[in-house]
């Protein structure tokens, strides 16, 4: 299991990173994680992310747009990916930007309630 940080410390070694890698694999009961939170944070802080094409992942990084996406279990994939990262580090920032847009726009916790909220309230008669 993983060992849980605490808030100040992660913003910190955020803060200094220049990538931010996730390789997320099932579990060998095959369970899988959904949108890793951690993985949300980096991409809000403006990190380019790598990740694996797992669950819900693709929903959060879109691959060569807001991050960069590689099949689980596949180390030279990940490891071209982060080093292609480390050799075009304009695309990186480019990347970290578009994922800290998707963050903000897609997965805003305050319109995404009041989204769900209006749903919830709305006149069972009415067309969505």
């Amino acid at each position: 299991m993983a060992e849980s940080v605490a808030p100040e410390k992660l913003i910190r070694k955020i803060a200094t990173a220049h990538v931010f890698a996730l390789a997320s694999a099932p579990t060998p009961e095959g369970k899988r994680e959904g949108i890793p939170v951690v993985l949300m944070e980096a991409m809000a802080s403006g990190l380019p992310v790598v990740a694996t094409r797992l669950s819900g992942i693709p929903e959060l990084v879109e691959d060569g747009v807001s991050g960069c996406l590689v099949e689980p279990a596949d180390a030279a994939g990940l490891a071209a990916a982060l080093q292609g990262l480390d050799a075009d580090r304009e695309r990186g920032i480019a990347l970290g930007r578009a994922g800290r847009d998707k963050v903000r726009r897609d997965f805003d916790l305050r319109r995404n309630t009041t989204r769900l909220a209006a749903l919830f309230l709305r006149d069972p008669g009415s067309t969505p």
